[in-house]
């Protein structure tokens, strides 16, 4: 009898080194993700404008968009192959003026002209491209 209270002695010790063990990780995981680290949030284009907007106001929002339109927005939008065929952009009055050097590229831009107008005004945040004219 005492070989069998031995092994159940140690069997008892055994589970009980295992069970702390288990409880000793679980606590520790449980420690390390209060302690992790918090990445910083990104601070993305449109949020930058968003607070110089309400930092200067409408006038200065306005006129960076009128600058950047054409050099950062229509890019990111119709993508750097489709501007390869456009030799020349101008933005007065808000209207968008584009001189496109293929044929169907321009009649098929046309088709999409009212997405167009919608998306830039999506990606400018305001109602600032009224109309788009395709030479």
């Amino acid at each position: 009898m005492g070989k069998v209270t031995k092994k159940l002695k140690t069997k008892k010790l055994i589970n009980f080194f295992f069970v702390t063990l288990q409880s000793k990780l679980y606590f520790i995981q449980k420690i390390k993700k209060k302690m992790k680290r918090k990445e910083p949030s990104q601070i993305t284009q449109k949020l930058l404008l968003y607070s110089l907007r309400k930092e200067y106001g409408d006038e200065f929002y306005f006129n960076y968009l009128e600058n950047n339109l054409i050099t950062e927005i229509i890019p990111k939008i119709l993508g750097t192959v489709l501007c390869s065929y456009i030799s020349d952009m101008k933005f007065e009055n808000k209207t968008l003026f584009f001189k496109v050097n293929s044929a169907p590229l321009r009649s098929n831009l046309l088709m999409q002209r009212n997405t167009l107008i919608s998306r830039l005004n999506d990606e400018a945040g305001v109602f600032l491209v009224k109309e788009i004219v395709f030479r």
